[in-house]
C-alpha cells in the first residue's frame, strides 16, 4: 500500500522538477538566443541593434557573461566572453550601418558581415545556465530524494523484521480469507475458546 503512496509521490516530483527545467530553458532562450535569431533576419540595422543589446542583456540576466558552456570539451566556440566580445562588435557595427546610405555597396557589404557573424555565434545560453545554474536546482531538488527514501526504505525493512508486521499479516490473512469465504473472521475470545 505504501508503495504505490511512494511511487506515486515520485512520479509527481518528477513532473514538476523536469517542468521547472523546460520551463527555465524557455525563459533564457526567451531571452537570449531568440532575439540573436531576430536579429540575424532583421534587414534594418538599427532593429538589428536593438535586437543584439536584447540579446545582451539576456546574457546579463541569466549570467552568461564569462565561462563555457561545457563541462569538459572548453573551446573558443563556447567561451561565453568571447561570444560577449563578438556581439559589442556587432553592435558598433549596426551602429554604423545606420548612418550609411541604404544603397550603398558597403552598407550592404556590412548588413551581411553582420549576418554572417551572428550566424556563426553558436550561443549556447540554455546549456550554459544548465551547467551553473540549472544543474545545482536539479541537484538540490533530486537531492531531496535520498533524504526522505532512504529512512522509509529502512523503516520498512526493520517494519517486516518485526514481531508486530507478523501479527498484522496474520490479521490481514484471516480478513482476506473471510472475505474470500464470506465468514466473519474470527474473534479473540472464540479463539481462546477453541484452544482450550
Amino acid at each position: 500500500m505504501k508503495t504505490w503512496k511512494i511511487v506515486v509521490i515520485l512520479v509527481i516530483y518528477t513532473m514538476i522538477v523536469g517542468t521547472l527545467g523546460v520551463y527555465y530553458d524557455y525563459c533564457v532562450s526567451r531571452d537570449t538566443t531568440a532575439w540573436l535569431n531576430r536579429a540575424q533576419v532583421s534587414s534594418n540595422p538599427k532593429d538589428m541593434k536593438e535586437f543584439l543589446i536584447n540579446t545582451r542583456d539576456g546574457m546579463d540576466k541569466w549570467g552568461c557573461n564569462e565561462g563555457y558552456a561545457a563541462l569538459v570539451f572548453k573551446k573558443p566556440d563556447n567561451n561565453m566572453l568571447l561570444i560577449r566580445r563578438a556581439l559589442n562588435r556587432s553592435v558598433e557595427r549596426a551602429k554604423q550601418l545606420e548612418s550609411m546610405d541604404i544603397n550603398s555597396v558597403t552598407y550592404q557589404t556590412g548588413l551581411d558581415d553582420i549576418r554572417g557573424t551572428i550566424r556563426e555565434l553558436d550561443l549556447q545560453a540554455e546549456y550554459f545556465w544548465f551547467i551553473h545554474r540549472g544543474m545545482l536546482l536539479f541537484i538540490a531538488l533530486w537531492g531531496l530524494v535520498p533524504v526522505w527514501i532512504i529512512p522509509l526504505t529502512i523503516k520498512g525493512i526493520l517494519w517486516q523484521r518485526s514481531p508486530a508486521y507478523r501479527e498484522y499479516m496474520k490479521k490481514q490473512l484471516e480478513a482476506q480469507r473471510a472475505l474470500f469465504y464470506r465468514q466473519p473472521p474470527e474473534k479473540e475470545e472464540e479463539k481462546d475458546n477453541k484452544k482450550e
